[in-house]
């Protein structure tokens, strides 16, 4: 199962059951391997969506280990897609907080969003 975000962990990046029976569901049918989307490597900031996984610190350990005990009983392998936003971090640029880039880049939401269309802003979750 390719990597997606699902929006399912909890606001603050925990794993919540939600996230864990949509996982199991998937292992249940018959999935080999689940790539969990999204695993935010330096929560909160980075984050490219609300409700990502979060990686970042030990206190996510036993949830994830709920998680992957729950696929695991059912056969299934499961990884996850390590994920810092960038530029396009889009909750940074909503606080004011410079994007982590590779290299210079503006830190204006209107410049960040210039190549974009309405319906690509729309489902990123952007207050203009």
């Amino acid at each position: 199962m390719a990597p997606m975000g699902t929006n399912y962990a909890a606001e603050d990046g925990h794993i919540t059951e939600r996230i864990k029976d949509y996982y199991e569901e998937r292992a249940k049918g018959g999935v080999g391997l689940i790539i969990v989307g999204v695993g935010a490597v330096d929560h909160p900031r980075g984050n490219i969506m609300p409700r990502q996984v979060a990686i970042s610190d030990d206190k996510f350990i036993p949830g994830l280990c709920r998680l992957v005990q729950a696929v695991h009983q059912h056969g299934a392998k499961i990884a996850i897609q390590l994920n810092h936003g960038g530029k396009l971090s889009r909750q940074d640029l909503a606080e004011g907080y410079a994007p982590v880039t590779p290299s210079p880049t503006s830190t204006l939401m209107t410049e960040m969003l210039e190549g974009l269309t309405k319906q690509e802003i729309t489902r990123m979750g952007v207050k203009l």
